[in-house]
């Protein structure tokens, strides 16, 4: 019985596949749960880099407002409200009542803006980021290191 049980054994031995150190040293690490921080540091860092390139580009708006009276606008000018005219020029000389339909009224408003005084702060701030950049794939690059090589 003894037998047979180490026959059995040696077989599942036989079948398994041999792991050479720098295999299981390349396993390790990218099973490694800090190597796999420091990777979305890297790419956290990247981000934030290209986030800040983005304040050097201009920056649109537009809106867009529209509305109408919910009421029809009437009023009358008395004569002579609006001041008193020459008698040579010809114009109507009763009240003039005045109403306007209901129509639709739109606003639209745009505008363009471009940091031009903040150019060279934005250029040091991306100088800034780039370095955490940097600083992020060394750390990448320590936590990669196999520990044979130290």
């Amino acid at each position: 019985m003894k037998r047979a049980g180490y026959f059995f054994f040696a077989c599942l031995l036989s079948k398994a596949q041999v792991l050479t150190l720098n295999d299981a040293v390349a396993l390790a690490v990218k099973e490694n749960r800090n190597v796999q921080i420091s990777a979305l540091d890297v790419a956290k860092a990247g981000e934030a880099t290209a986030e800040t390139k983005t304040a050097r580009l201009p920056q649109f708006n537009a809106y867009i407002l529209g509305g109408e009276s919910l009421t029809p606008i009437d009023f009358t000018i008395p004569r002579g409200a609006l001041g008193v005219i020459l008698p040579s020029v010809q114009y109507q000389r009763k009240t003039q009542p005045s109403a306007r339909r209901r129509i639709l009224t739109l606003l639209f408003n745009g505008s363009a803006a471009q940091p031009v005084t903040q150019q060279r702060k934005i250029g040091l701030a991306i100088r800034e980021s780039r370095v955490g950049e940097e600083m992020a794939e060394e750390s990448l690059r320590q936590k990669n290191r196999t520990p044979h090589t130290r």
